[in-house]
């Protein structure tokens, strides 16, 4: 065997080795503007913050990310990809309804008390005007609210065929009506309501819908 011949794999390696490397760098980056974005609010939030917080120059950050708004863009993806994620888990590991539509407000109160309701505007603003620019975020969220409906369609599909939700309820109808609540919960949550009151009312609300009797 030539020696060529022996070497050859290790480029292959190398290469992925790479690519690991800068998928975990670039992790860093966006669990750091996170941080950054609760602490001084997306508006406030710079670059310079963004690479102090790392602990790399600003820029190393152009590496990963051409400007401010595509490193946003990214960041917002990933908040979407976490909260799609905890959803899989609850849905998956729990029977249990009260169980999963306590999870899932609690999740959406959890990060509207962490970013605040300034933060929560703007960068809901922000969001709206990159996916008016660019088709690629816009059908990237498209796809993760229908992947969420769909997860969350299957896992009340689920309960049904356990006889915990009646077998006449629509779950496909009502499954959006539910989510959609949610945005209700989140706004009397920013005008200073009782969080348990919040999540007893979305709970009691799903519940209705699900015509399942409420319960405590």
């Amino acid at each position: 065997m030539k020696m060529k011949d022996r070497i050859q794999p290790m480029p292959r390696v190398i290469q992925k080795n790479k690519e690991e490397y800068k998928e975990e760098a670039k992790k860093r980056i966006l669990d750091a503007a996170m941080e950054v974005a609760k602490k001084k609010g997306y508006q406030s939030m710079t670059l310079d913050d963004v690479a102090g917080e790392v602990g790399v120059t600003k820029g190393t950050l152009y590496l990963y990310f051409k400007n401010k708004e595509e490193l946003f863009r990214c960041v917002s993806l990933e908040m979407a990809k976490t909260f799609k994620e905890m959803m899989e888990y609850t849905l998956v590991e729990s029977d249990d309804l009260d169980t999963i539509l306590n999870c899932i407000i609690s999740q959406i109160i959890s990060y509207s008390r962490e970013f605040g309701i300034e933060n929560n505007i703007a960068m809901v603003g922000e969001l709206i005007s990159i996916a008016a620019r660019d088709p690629s975020t816009q059908s990237a969220f498209i796809e993760m609210l229908e992947r969420n409906v769909l997860i969350f369609e299957e896992s009340l599909q689920t309960l049904k065929k356990k006889k915990l939700i009646p077998k006449t309820v629509d779950i496909h109808n009502a499954t959006p009506g539910i989510l959609g609540l949610l945005g209700v919960a989140k706004f009397r949550f920013f005008l200073g309501e009782d969080e348990n009151e919040i999540k007893k009312w979305w709970i009691a609300s799903a519940k209705k819908l699900l015509d399942v009797p409420a319960t405590g």
